[in-house]
């Protein structure tokens, strides 16, 4: 019998603009958040088949993902990272997905601001 396996197909700093934020100047202006994803699934059968019909599109995964965050108008990055996870989870053949999410420009003086998240798919 063989080990399952788990592999990785990961997203790094995907740029998107959306409203984002509680202060009222924050509802009004694009702000930039950078989604970072990890996606757990088995890639052994895509990598066999060399076929993408049996692996994670990531184009597919991103273009999803940016179109969802642009639309989006949430007050916590914690609301938008779990908003993210469950999308992922629900449209994509994964088993688990990370994501973070984070605010560039949120905090003066510092790089960034953000939320790290890890989720996995129910059954």
């Amino acid at each position: 019998m063989s080990e399952p396996r788990s592999d990785t197909v990961f997203i790094r700093n995907l740029v998107v603009e959306t409203i984002i934020g509680i202060h009222p100047r924050e509802r009004t202006s694009l702000q930039t958040v950078l989604v970072s994803l990890e996606v757990q699934n088995e890639t052994a059968t895509a990598a066999a088949h060399d076929d993408i019909a049996n692996a994670v599109d990531y184009a597919a995964l991103a273009e999803r993902v940016r179109t969802f965050v642009a639309q989006a108008e949430f007050q916590l990055i914690e609301t938008l990272a779990e908003s993210i996870a469950a999308l992922v989870l629900d449209d994509f053949a994964v088993t688990q997905v990370s994501v973070e999410v984070q605010k560039p420009d949120a905090i003066a003086n510092t790089e960034t601001v953000g939320v790290r998240i890890q989720r996995v798919r129910d059954g």
